[in-house]
């Protein structure tokens, strides 16, 4: 593809959409001698589509504060202060209800250098490519009515001969700045850094480049990997937020297992996750054939296309489970990348818990316990959000719930109950990475009919969950009345009678306001 084609393409995605053509808009206002770099660029030319921009700009932050408010609903936060990179989160400036599409825009400061310079600055030659926000403007609205072939690649001293009513600026410039050659290594598909320095300057790089790898199937050269090896321990000076990003969109893309693998050979995981390099020849010898870190890749790698099983042995639910995995937990990430970063951490407890029975079978007593405080530690150290945090540590410490009561001889439906309450809104998560771990990698302990047996029991799960959900929403009695009726005062109590009132009806003990207010009355004797 022509920079001239390149160009063209890049208006018309910036200016067919509202919010992306409101934010290049006032970025023109506010930052004169901006320029759009990098990956929006880059998927422009791979057709990919992107809703990420990357600026640079000079500006102060009483500039940037001013343009934040010009936007509206937008968050604001600094992804690195010392190195002056911030991001601003966009909602999607739609009138289509439930649209839940997402811009974000990431500004680093330049100071008055070449834009050249500031691209020797960066990580990769792909991404060292970058357009002046200029075209963009109105300034340029007649020029690109022209056609392609009288269009110049570089400058454009045209108004005399083209345009006889459009005054065009003499500076009027139709460039793509790519002083490394990075269109070349891009449709060669290679993976090459702007300078030997690039990940020493920024070891988040490091991750960068796997995440490339992934998303746009290129291949790291050799010279790379080395670089790798010898500058991954500079990922423990990168701080939380920057390597988080990075984390969740490795995580979001499909074939994450394989790329996990290259990592842990190449000295990075370990940088990200300590606990996992004490998972490697951890062998299990029971209910799974592999070592714990093989047998987390294999988990991770049948959740990626658990979509198979949705709908083949839930399809009652899976119009409803595919909605709830694409609910967004923290920015623009959303559930289902979470629940694979859960899946690939859900036994990081087991290799401090590891004993050896009087029967001599290996058995990892609590690993879910301690695994969620290891969560916990990991979550602080990427700054994740409450929500996010709260998630993967839960699904770490719930993951062995199912597989207990499956263990028993007979569950009730008060066990069931319990669980449901206990795993709230991450029921269906639990039930898909409890499914993945018995599937992936099954061990000489796996019964024949184990499979068939837990899919059994998800049906009476969610059957019972629907349930809930129905007498949740039409409960028997309030608080209020009860209150009135025996005279009560208002406190915890009510709400323990509520929630016994509730458990009781879904078991289907009660079933009227009646039998509600006697079980109470009995209760009060």
């Amino acid at each position: 593809m022509e920079k001239k084609q390149i160009i063209l393409k890049l208006r018309k995605k910036i200016l067919k959409d509202s919010t992306l053509k409101k934010v290049v808009s006032n970025i023109i206002s506010y930052f004169p001698n901006s320029y759009l770099v990098g990956g929006f660029i880059r998927d422009i030319v791979l057709d990919i589509d992107s809703r990420n921009l990357d600026i640079i700009a000079q500006f102060s932050l009483k500039k940037i504060s001013e343009f934040v408010l010009s936007i509206g609903e937008a968050k604001f936060f600094p992804l690195d202060s010392k190195r002056r990179i911030f991001r601003m989160i966009i909602k999607h400036d739609s009138q289509i209800k439930n649209d839940s599409k997402i811009a974000t825009v990431d500004f680093s400061f330049y100071d008055n250098i070449k834009i050249e310079d500031e691209l020797s600055n960066r990580d990769f030659t792909i991404n060292a490519i970058a357009v002046s926000t200029d075209i963009f403007s109105e300034d340029y609205e007649s020029l690109f009515k022209l056609p392609l072939d009288v269009i110049k690649d570089y400058e454009l001293k045209m108004k005399n001969k083209f345009f006889e009513k459009n005054e065009l600026p003499d500076n009027l410039t139709f460039e793509l700045i790519d002083p490394f050659n990075g269109l070349k290594d891009l449709v060669e598909k290679r993976l090459k850094l702007v300078s030997e320095n690039a990940l020493k300057n920024d070891p988040v790089r490091i991750l960068r480049a796997f995440r490339f790898k992934l998303s746009h199937n290129l291949s790291i050269s050799e010279k790379l990997r080395q670089r790798i090896i010898s500058d991954s321990n500079m990922l423990r000076f990168v701080v939380g937020e920057r390597k988080a990003d990075e984390i969740l969109k490795i995580f979001s893309n499909d074939n994450v297992s394989s790329i996990l693998k290259k990592m842990q050979n190449l000295n990075v995981l370990k940088q990200l996750f300590p606990s996992i390099e004490n998972s490697i020849g951890l062998f299990q010898y029971g209910y799974h054939s592999e070592d714990v870190f093989n047998h987390s890749l294999k988990c991770v790698e049948k959740m990626e296309n658990i979509e198979e099983f949705i709908k083949s042995y839930l399809t009652d639910y899976s119009k409803q489970i595919f909605s709830h995995l694409s609910e967004p937990v923290q920015g623009d990430h959303k559930r289902f990348t979470f629940l694979r970063l859960a899946t690939f951490l859900h036994d990081i407890g087991k290799p401090e818990t590891r004993f050896i029975d009087n029967n001599g079978r290996t058995k990892f007593h609590n690993h879910q316990k301690v695994g969620a405080k290891k969560m916990k530690d990991i979550c602080e150290d990427l700054r994740l959000s409450n929500k996010a945090t709260n998630y993967l540590v839960k699904m770490v410490e719930k993951h062995m719930r199912i597989p207990n009561l499956l263990s028993v001889e007979e569950i009730t439906d008060r066990a069931t109950y319990r669980f449901i309450r206990e795993a709230r809104d991450e029921l269906i998560d639990l039930i898909l990475l409890c499914y993945v771990d018995l599937v992936a990698d099954p061990g000489p302990l796996v019964e024949k009919d184990s499979e068939e047996k837990m899919v059994k029991y998800f049906h009476r799960i969610l059957k019972l969950k629907e349930r809930v959900k129905k007498q949740d929403e039409k409960p028997l009695i309030r608080g209020d009345e009860i209150i009135e009726k025996f005279g009560l005062t208002p406190g915890p109590k009510i709400g323990e009678f509520l929630k016994l009132i509730r458990k009781e009806r879904t078991l289907g003990k009660i079933s009227t306001k009646e039998q509600a207010l006697k079980m109470i009355q009995e209760i009060l004797k």
